[in-house]
């Protein structure tokens, strides 16, 4: 799901993805690649994620004060 907001002024579009997919990218190995593709109307953008990365953004955002 893509969703347009604000951040400072900057115009940014932020991807959601499901639960599962998640789930099933942080269970392979860090050092691997994935690619993923993002299409918006008629256009696709197309992005090499390390996994290591999305395990990283995780652990990011589950910390507690």
């Amino acid at each position: 799901m893509r969703t347009i907001g604000a951040v400072n002024g900057h115009q940014i579009a932020v991807y959601t993805f499901p639960d599962t997919a998640f789930r099933d990218l942080v269970e392979l190995d860090p050092r691997e690649s994935v690619e993923l593709r993002l299409e918006t109307g008629r256009a696709t953008q197309r992005l090499l994620i390390e996994v290591g990365d999305i395990a990283a953004a995780r652990a990011f955002l589950t910390l507690r004060r």
